[in-house]
């Protein structure tokens, strides 16, 4: 089962040394996010897309304008934590 996150444009979470961020909303159905603010991927709510080893993110049911759901899909052994946007 998939941990889903409400997030602003700019927050993040963390998923062991890595560093996600939502960068951009394009729609209820759509984002873009950031690994460690290096490389970019664009989700969907079609498919999940492994963004670092072993982890897989899709763009969660219910999103809306204000908040995106990202479903975040990881080895248990991986710590997972919200970040603010301010926090690096």
């Amino acid at each position: 089962m998939a941990l889903t996150l409400g997030l602003k444009a700019g927050d993040g979470f963390t998923v062991g040394q890595h560093r996600i961020v939502l960068e951009k909303p394009i729609s209820d159905t759509r984002c873009i996010v950031s690994v460690d603010r290096g490389k970019q991927y664009y989700l969907s709510t079609e498919q999940s897309v492994e963004v670092v080893e072993e982890v897989y993110v899709s763009v969660g049911k219910r999103s809306t304008t204000k908040f995106t759901r990202l479903a975040i899909d990881a080895p248990q052994a991986l710590k997972i934590g919200r970040t603010s946007p301010t926090t690096s």
